[in-house]
């Protein structure tokens, strides 16, 4: 421990954020798309509201089958912090007409929703979770080409991915794009050139999708869903406004899962993890922070501090796979060997890379 504190004592406390896998932002707030502004909003939008707050919030869309989840959105307006308007500038259809249309958010308090999460038994997923690269082609008027991430088709792909908390990587569709996923490639949705064009964003999955424009207002759909070493390719028809949305839940709910279903659970009490290259104290406040900010995890005690080898206690409500999936969501963990002195196999080794 002398050794690190010398350590501590020779540098400069710089405390820098986390350079994760992505982080979720807003994630205590809604926004709903409003004809007007209507002053105090409605009982029924804040409950709505609140509604996605809580499946955002947990990172899971069941949330909502339970009765104390609904019977406590009934208070929605209880939790609500604050709310207001701004212009969309966008249209909706109202008695056939187009008008301009406003854009309504809530925020609602932390901590009730915490709480109100607490009494189903469920916990929120936290700010740090997988992130998603998104290609999209379309084919329109007999033409093939990329679609922009600045159209109104990326728009959407942004509103849905928003209302899940999903962390987004939009390609830049530069020439090192079209070098390694030519058009032609992302068309055929061929697996190999669309890994490799992701490489660069490094997010955790990657969707690729072909759209191709049949009537007015309807589309058909191809879809590549790369979540390391699963594949999984779907398709669909219909409009932009009810196709996008369900895709992007759907991938969500995947990206998801390994970090909210862990089949059972119990609390496992002496999970020793050691991270070696803990060179700072800087590096040692990230790694805590960042350990005490896992929802599976419900206490983080320090053991040791030896040759920049950092010794953790963690108490666990969950099993060691999801608390492996969310530790490889930070970049910066990177698993080491296993020592021949875990012989009970609840000891974890990680190196930490700064």
């Amino acid at each position: 421990m002398d050794s690190i504190r010398v350590v501590f004592l020779s540098v400069l406390l710089l405390i820098s954020p986390f350079a994760t896998a992505g982080v979720a932002e807003d994630l205590y707030s809604s926004e709903q798309l409003v004809a007007q502004q209507y002053g105090e909003p409605s009982t029924k939008l804040v409950r709505q509201g609140l509604q996605d707050v809580l499946v955002k919030v947990a990172g899971n869309r069941d949330i909502l089958s339970q009765p104390i989840i609904l019977e406590g959105t009934r208070n929605a307006k209880q939790m609500l912090q604050q709310f207001g308007y701004r212009a969309a500038q966008r249209a909706v259809e109202a008695n056939g007409q187009a008008q301009i249309a406003y854009v309504l958010k809530l925020d609602f308090d932390q901590v009730a929703v915490d709480n109100l999460l607490a009494s189903a038994g469920e916990k929120p997923l936290g700010a740090v979770r997988p992130s998603l690269v998104v290609w999209l082609a379309a084919q329109q008027q007999g033409q093939r080409d990329y679609l922009s991430p600045d159209g109104y088709i990326y728009d959407k792909v942004r509103a849905a991915a928003a209302k899940r908390g999903l962390p987004l990587r939009l390609p830049l569709l530069d020439l090192a794009d079209q070098r390694t996923l030519p058009v032609s490639d992302l068309w055929g949705l061929f697996e190999s050139s669309i890994s490799d064009a992701s490489a660069r964003y490094k997010a955790d999955a990657i969707l690729a999708g072909r759209l191709i424009q049949i009537s007015s207002g309807n589309w058909s759909y191809q879809w590549l869903l790369i979540s390391g070493e699963n594949t999984q390719r779907f398709s669909g028809s219909g409009a932009i406004n009810r196709e996008l949305p369900e895709v992007i839940d759907q991938t969500a709910d995947k990206l998801f899962s390994a970090l909210t279903s862990s089949g059972y659970s119990y609390r496992l009490e002496g999970l020793e993890v050691r991270i070696s290259n803990v060179n700072t104290l800087s590096d040692y406040i990230d790694i805590v922070d960042y350990m005490r900010s896992l929802p599976a995890v419900t206490s983080v005690h320090t053991v040791a501090m030896q040759q920049n080898t950092l010794q953790l206690s963690i108490e666990l409500d969950g099993n060691l796979e999801q608390l492996e999936q969310l530790l490889s969501l930070q970049p910066q963990l990177v698993p080491a060997e296993t020592t021949g002195e875990d012989l009970t196999g609840l000891t974890l080794n990680y190196r930490w890379l700064r």
